[in-house]
């Protein structure tokens, strides 16, 4: 993806992550040639945000994708949080 579109991408999800009445406390990317079938993202990175999250709080992660039922539900059990994709953050 080009950077300046990544950019935007991201500007666009903090805009709609404060329209929700979301507090964004980090934003953490990873890279990889296609996402994980089960989670969407890698188990370290899963663990990284699991940590992010509980340091400082947070209660929600926003996924910036299109997430099935299956990946949510393996994603909380990860993170013990709620999970919000981008399609449910723009409803």
């Amino acid at each position: 993806m080009d950077e300046n579109l990544f950019n935007e991408d991201m500007n666009e999800m903090e805009l709609l992550c404060s329209t929700a009445g979301a507090v964004v406390i980090a934003a953490i990317t990873q890279r990889r040639e296609r996402p994980v079938t089960s989670t969407y993202l890698g188990i370290g990175k899963l663990n990284e945000i699991k940590q992010v999250m509980k340091n400082s709080g947070a209660q929600t992660l926003v996924i910036d994708a299109q997430l099935s039922p299956g990946q949510i539900r393996n994603i909380e059990k990860t993170v013990k949080s709620k999970i919000v994709d981008r399609g449910q953050l723009i409803l």
